[in-house]
């Protein structure tokens, strides 16, 4: 869900600098921006899990 967001948001933000809305574009890139560092930062955490290196990822301790 989360990539999807980040697509439709750096879409809106090249879409809208096309057009001529410079701060249209800005926010909706840095909305894009922020999207992007949290899954990255959720990605690096969970690539254990993710690529089969542990397999207790469910459990709660």
């Amino acid at each position: 869900m989360c990539i999807l967001f980040i697509a439709i948001s750096g879409f809106l933000a090249v879409s809208f600098y096309t057009n001529g809305d410079i701060t249209y574009a800005v926010m909706s890139g840095a909305v894009c921006s922020v999207l992007l560092i949290f899954f990255i930062r959720n990605m690096i955490n969970n690539s254990a899990c993710l690529f089969g290196r542990r397999t207790d990822c469910n459990k709660k301790q």
